[in-house]
């Protein structure tokens, strides 16, 4: 009997696929330059090659609801990537709302407010009443769930009457998660008091058939009615009295955990929190003394948020010490990973951004100054100038620092990375982000992608250094006569030069990065009034917008669909 060999080129092809492909597109891509036989094994695996350029394109599939072969899909990925790379956003369908189920009833006085999520606009009416939750002037105890389509789905609407009236609420369609809830007894602004919450059906309304209980008590107050944000099994708001800190709350058993900011003497408040995926969470805090803000990045380190909680501090651009600022009255953390995946059996592959591999973060500042040297005692006298700010940051690239911080720390200390040890090369910062003129008061973001008003910004980094080769390869190769010929990618802008800020009154310094995009602009420019969301249906991107009806509590009146 021959003996067996333990030379890895020994394996048959197809093992070595499957070993192959447990492995990141960097470690393919390093394999298949070891020698001849793995460079022909990759050569001729379409699993390989696909998963290659999954990665390097940022997005994620749903192979388990798809008949087509990995050739086929990857001209389906091929064919998807494509539209963001030559964009043509026009009008697909407008859908009226119905509002009809709200005005059986004449005596309530309605008020409305809207969330949009996915292809899901949730509205609840709002009214003052002997039923609303007490401290809290705003309530509601009716809602309307509205299932939009871009593309030829059915559309679904859903009506809820609830039997008594709540002052928060959030959803989640992929889950079919709709959380409502109230705050109980105590003053409001302080600690005293409780917090409930019911995780229903967002289709039907009754008790969501995950949750153990159907109400949550927490024994403590919390900031429900003002922010609260949904993954997975979890949900996170902050607490009353306890500005540093955010509660974590699992509506499946009802449990819960306080996530304590890491010790550090210059941080405050927390101002605004996202989820990066299930397991990671970000919060903007800002510094003592008005000096600035950081980031805090928290990573549930066994899975759950339950267990061991590991963190790490991401210094901002300090602040000028000029006493100029008035106000800072707008810091939005925006991320562009969109969590929803649709597809039906035999359908064509749906891509979204991959998690944590094609995720920015996008934080808007908007700073209120006063000229010092003619100020006036009366505030409405004062000479007051607005300044907005725009930072795209690279998670990815944060997330490499922080993970590779902790594993090079004994002692458990959180990892601390000032502004000039992290900042200048992962992230961009605007002035305005007047470059392409952002839509609306938020600005929309995909992936990788920024969505503005004549184009698109696109930061993936290798994306970016690819085509710029082939781009320079073109053009070295092309006649003068055929460089105007060369491609779409002759239209891009590609910017990989460093870029300032100008510190003015607000920084300390003027704040310099270098984090490279490009600026795709649009084939042709669409009449967009305002985009609200972004979602991507099927294996065609589609962006949405909604247009606000006159009068009738300013309700939105209709949905707008663009397709690419």
């Amino acid at each position: 009997m021959p003996a067996l060999s333990k030379n890895i080129q020994h394996l048959h092809p197809e093992v070595l696929v499957t070993i192959f492909s447990l492995l990141s597109y960097c470690d393919i891509l390093r394999c298949q330059r070891v020698c001849r036989h793995f460079r022909d094994v990759f050569n001729a695996s379409a699993l390989l090659r696909y998963l290659v350029e999954l990665e390097i394109c940022g997005y994620e599939d749903l192979p388990a609801k798809t008949l087509l072969g990995y050739v086929e899909r990857s001209q389906c990925l091929q064919d998807y990537h494509a539209t963001w790379k030559t964009p043509n956003p026009r009008f697909s369908k407008s859908t009226s709302l119905d509002y009809s189920p709200f005005n059986d009833t004449e005596e309530r006085q309605f008020k409305f407010r809207f969330k949009l999520h996915d292809d899901v606009l949730v509205a609840s009416t709002e009214r003052h009443g002997d039923n609303s939750p007490p401290h809290y002037t705003k309530s509601f105890d009716c809602m309307r769930v509205f299932q939009f389509s871009a593309v030829g789905r059915d559309e679904r609407n859903f009506t809820h009457v609830f039997d008594m009236a709540y002052d928060a609420f959030q959803f989640d369609p992929i889950q079919d998660l709709l959380i409502v809830g109230y705050l109980e007894h105590g003053e409001l602004f302080t600690s005293e008091g409780c917090t409930i919450l019911k995780p229903l059906s967002l289709r039907s309304g009754a008790v969501h058939p995950e949750a153990s209980t159907p109400e949550i008590c927490l024994p403590i107050l919390s900031t429900t009615f003002i922010k609260m944000e949904i993954c997975g099994d979890f949900i996170a708001t902050k607490l009353v009295g306890a500005l540093s800190k955010v509660l974590m709350i699992n509506w499946k058993d009802g449990s819960f955990c306080v996530l304590e900011p890491p010790p550090s003497p210059e941080t405050h408040g927390v101002v605004d929190f996202l989820f990066l995926s299930e397991i990671f969470l970000v919060t903007v805090m800002t510094r003592r003394h008005g000096q600035g803000h950081v980031l805090v990045i928290y990573s549930a380190a066994e899975g759950s948020w339950s267990g061991r909680i590991q963190s790490a501090i991401f210094h901002l651009p300090e602040h000028a010490t000029s006493g100029a600022i008035v106000d800072i009255d707008e810091t939005v953390l925006q991320t562009s990973l969109d969590r929803s995946l649709r597809g039906d059996e035999g359908s064509p592959p749906a891509f979204r951004p991959s998690s944590l591999s094609a995720d920015i973060l996008c934080l808007r500042r908007t700073t209120v100054i006063r000229d010092l040297d003619n100020a006036e005692d009366d505030p409405e006298d004062w000479d007051l100038e607005t300044i907005r700010h725009t930072a795209v940051m690279f998670v990815p690239a944060m997330l490499g620092l922080m993970n590779s911080a902790i594993q090079n720390t004994e002692d458990n200390t959180p990892p601390e990375f000032h502004w000039f040890a992290w900042g200048p090369s992962c992230s961009r910062w605007f002035r305005e982000l007047s470059i392409l003129d952002p839509l609306g008061a938020n600005i929309p973001l995909y992936g990788y992608h920024i969505i503005c008003r004549h184009g698109v910004l696109d930061f993936n980094p290798v994306d970016i250094a690819r085509d710029m080769g082939r781009t320079q390869e073109r053009t070295d190769s092309a006649s003068q006569a055929d460089r105007s010929t060369s491609g779409s990618l002759s239209q891009h802008e590609f910017v990989t030069e460093a870029t300032t800020v100008p510190g003015e009154e607000i920084f300390a310094y003027d704040v310099t990065t270098t984090l490279p995009f490009r600026v795709v602009p649009f084939k042709t420019v669409p009449d967009i009034p305002g985009i609200s969301c972004i979602s991507s249906p099927n294996a065609s991107p589609a962006i949405v917008q909604w247009q606000m009806g006159v009068g009738d509590s300013g309700k939105p009146s209709q949905m707008h669909f663009l397709t690419f």
